[in-house]
């Protein structure tokens, strides 16, 4: 694939099936991106405080203590990561949470059993030349 856009810009990817996470990751650098692998979202909050993003893609259904809603919460409610896009990768493609997620500020939502990644990815490069992101900075936590 060609890198437009997508050079320079910082994405972080939280999945927890390892394959798609791989695949994606692997996908979104050879598009340009630079990639930021978490698989739980208290490992997302960690990496979003340590170096700054342009962008999240972000599965709902998440190991541990906090899930993706959870970390679209957190995102939401700082003025640090308020304006990061967030497109959500989920199994759940229920019209209710769906919406949910949307209300909450996810720029985007894909279902995995009805996505592309083509799609994915230029969904990625219209949210940052729509809404491009704060200049880098560190997030103290």
């Amino acid at each position: 694939m060609t890198p437009l856009l997508g050079a320079q810009k910082r994405v972080l990817v939280v999945e927890d099936e390892e394959a798609l996470l791989s695949t994606l990751c692997d996908e979104l650098e050879e598009s340009g991106f630079t990639v930021e692998p978490a698989v739980t979202g208290e490992e997302a909050l960690r990496k979003i405080r340590e170096k700054p993003l342009d962008g999240i893609i972000l599965d709902l259904l998440l190991p541990g203590g906090m899930d993706g809603l959870g970390v679209l919460a957190q995102l939401k409610e700082s003025e640090q990561t308020k304006d990061i896009p967030v497109v959500i990768l989920s199994n759940i493609g229920d019209d209710e949470k769906v919406r949910e997620a949307l209300d909450q500020g996810a720029d985007a939502y894909f279902v995995k059993t009805r996505y592309s990644l083509e799609d994915l990815i230029e969904r990625l490069r219209l949210l940052f030349q729509q809404k491009p992101a704060p200049p880098a900075q560190r997030i103290s936590p």
